[in-house]
């Protein structure tokens, strides 16, 4: 099968422009994908998900959140995560995808996003799938940082720090280490407003208890960016009416990217097609 790709142009809540890439199947669709992707990362670094998915005949969109990719917005800044929850819903309006089983699927910062953006506004879904959530830092950042980060974030919130993300730490594939590092929709700044709020959205997600919408949690135990050890917490703690968890052995932080990348492809769209 050939996926039909369009690009999409919306506004969210607040005006900001944003942009989103879907991959729909030759034929009919049996369910609608919205892939939310991580911190200084876009939308069609997720091509090949989409497109797996859209050959299983799942209508995948894949948003560029505020601040990233080809959306609007200072690069990697937000006010409030709250501002990140509006861009979900508009990116799902954008859709249009009727009656089809709605489902989203969000990588690191976007997991992030989206376990607060459920467990905050409740949405009518048929199922979360959540890959190395930014629930919390897989990489030591010494005390003084932080602090520096915490304050930062409440007087100077625009401003930009190196993030220190090291791309030989997202995947095994070489091909995609090299590309991210060329990419030019890719950054390498976190903004003091984005740590302050994402420090928060991580605290609340943390504490969750229970998910009203079935959920597929995977994650690495070698990933250098996001908490393997808080990942494995959180996914065993959260009460969800439907958990699959996966746990992908020896892979790094982008496990979408890796070599066995198509394995899981086949597991994601399966578990979706059978909620679908």
């Amino acid at each position: 099968m050939t996926a039909n790709r369009t690009q999409l142009s919306f506004t969210s809540a607040d005006g900001t422009p944003l942009s989103a890439h879907r991959w729909s199947p030759e034929g009919s669709a049996k369910a609608a994908l919205l892939v939310i992707h991580g911190y200084a990362d876009h939308a069609e670094r997720y091509r090949e998900i989409a497109i797996a998915m859209a050959d299983l005949g799942i209508d995948t969109t894949a948003v560029d959140m505020r601040g990233h990719g080809r959306s609007a917005g200072q690069r990697g800044y937000i006010n409030a995560f709250s501002e990140y929850h509006a861009d979900v819903e508009a990116a799902r309006t954008a859709m249009a995808s009727g009656e089809l089983p709605f489902f989203v699927l969000g990588h690191s910062n976007g997991g992030l996003i989206a376990l607060d953006w459920v467990s905050q506004n409740h949405p009518q879904l048929r199922g979360l799938v959540v890959t190395n959530p930014y629930v919390a830092r897989g990489m030591h950042v010494p005390l003084v940082k932080l602090a520096a980060g915490h304050v930062l974030g409440r007087l100077v919130p625009h401003l930009s720090i190196p993030s220190g993300i090291d791309p030989a730490g997202l995947t095994h594939e070489t091909k995609f280490v090299e590309a991210y590092r060329r990419d030019p929709q890719v950054f390498t700044t976190a903004s003091a407003g984005w740590f302050r709020e994402a420090t928060r959205a991580q605290y609340r997600v943390m504490h969750l208890r229970n998910l009203e919408s079935p959920l597929f949690y995977v994650h690495s135990d070698s990933d250098p960016i996001a908490s393997p050890s808080a990942n494995a917490e959180l996914a065993a703690k959260l009460k969800s009416p439907d958990k699959t968890i996966l746990v992908r052995r020896g892979e790094l932080h982008e496990v979408l990217n890796e070599t066995d990348r198509k394995g899981l492809f086949q597991q994601i769209g399966s578990w979706i097609l059978k909620r679908s």
